[in-house]
């Protein structure tokens, strides 16, 4: 009986021992399952890094940092490289090595570095003119003046260009015409160096100055000469279309009262000082207007009403009185309620007929400065 005993043991024993190592292989196997389900997921997961450590941080030493942050790289900042600074890097890869590594699931990130190299002063989205690329046939005055003439109406037209002396042909320029005084002539713009506005250009602005007939400008045949002008200044030269600006003085201020009203859409900002001598548009659509006018001019009469209101009307501004400058000042004043894409500006100074006034006991003229941050909004 012990006997048959001992043997039930034994097999009851055994049993337990096979189902014992049964449960055991079947533990492995869930295990394993587990651990493909889980490579299957390192592998389909976002991390974008490229590297074999299995982990989703972007980095390659195997560990998982567990980060909430939005990127995918496991450091703690914003961006989609995997360094711990704040930048995009613009290689072909998503993280920051020197790989040519990518994932099908950046397609967000790429799109991100895309705008990235996208700048508001890439060439590529500045408007250039037909003259971008070739070499110039134009005379440049540098430091002596250089007439260059063309034919307008049967007539020989000059007028000077003052270009940067490290002048690019690839890239697009701003381009300022400035207009003279009656009885004047080109040489007068160039010889006060375009109203101080080309040193403050640092490089950055073509200057064209052209000469009226007999020295007075003609509302009509001065409207298709300086059309004509433009033309053959784009064509030569390389000019960001989009920014093409006018400053005059006294008659030439009138002058470009006319031309920024008649020709619209060429220019697309005007300066005069102290204008008068050519008959007023009676319409213009809104430009961009600055205008000054000294209080010791015309007998102390006139200002804002003869040189700026009018653009101020057009543009749709609230038409009101503006500040007059005190003895040996000077005061500008935007007018308020204009459109943010044409404001007006009144400078009121206190002076006689003259392009650069200076305020008491200095030099140096306020007006180039003035002029200049008023053009370089555009």
């Amino acid at each position: 009986m012990q006997d048959k005993l001992k043997s039930a043991s034994l097999i009851l024993s055994a049993i337990l021992g096979l189902l014992m190592f049964a449960c055991g292989e079947s533990g492995k196997k869930d295990v394993d399952s587990d651990k493909d389900i889980s490579d299957a997921d390192s592998d389909a997961d976002s991390d974008i890094d490229g590297d074999s450590d299995g982990d989703s941080d972007g980095d390659s030493d195997g560990d998982s940092d567990g980060d909430t942050d939005s990127d995918t790289d496991g450091d703690s900042d914003a961006d989609t490289d995997s360094d711990s600074d704040a930048d995009s890097d613009t290689d072909s890869d998503t993280d920051s090595d020197s790989d040519t590594d990518t994932s099908t699931d950046s397609e967000s990130i790429e799109d991100e570095d895309s705008e990235t190299n996208t700048g508001t002063d890439s060439n590529s989205e500045i408007p250039k003119s037909a003259g971008c690329g070739q070499s110039p046939t134009l005379k440049n005055s540098g430091s002596s003046a250089v007439q260059n003439s063309i034919n307008v109406d049967g007539a020989n037209r000059e007028f000077l260009v003052r270009w940067p002396d490290d002048y690019d042909n690839t890239h697009p320029y701003r381009l300022i015409f400035g207009l003279h005084g009656a009885t004047g002539s080109d040489m007068e713009v160039f010889g006060h160096a375009f109203f101080g506005l080309r040193d403050l250009s640092e490089g950055s602005t073509i200057f064209v100055a052209p000469s009226a007939s007999g020295g007075l400008w003609n509302a009509k045949s001065d409207t298709a000469f300086v059309k004509k002008l433009v033309e053959t200044v784009q064509n030569d030269l390389c000019i960001d279309t989009s920014r093409i600006m006018l400053e005059g003085f006294s008659q030439g201020a009138a002058m470009s009262w006319t031309l920024a009203c008649s020709l619209p859409g060429v220019f697309c900002a005007a300066v005069g000082h102290s204008g008068g001598g050519v008959a007023n548009p009676t319409s213009c659509e809104p430009i961009p207007y600055m205008g000054a006018l000294g209080t010791q001019e015309n007998g102390g009469t006139g200002g804002q009403t003869t040189q700026t209101d009018q653009f101020a009307k057009w543009n749709g501004c609230n038409v009101t009185t503006l500040p007059t400058a005190s003895a040996g000042s000077h005061v500008c004043t935007y007018y308020e309620g204009c459109p943010t894409e044409a404001p007006v500006q009144w400078c009121s100074y206190d002076g006689g007929h003259t392009p650069l006034p200076t305020d008491a006991g200095q030099s140096k003229s306020w007006v180039s400065q003035a002029v200049w941050d008023f053009f370089t909004q555009f």
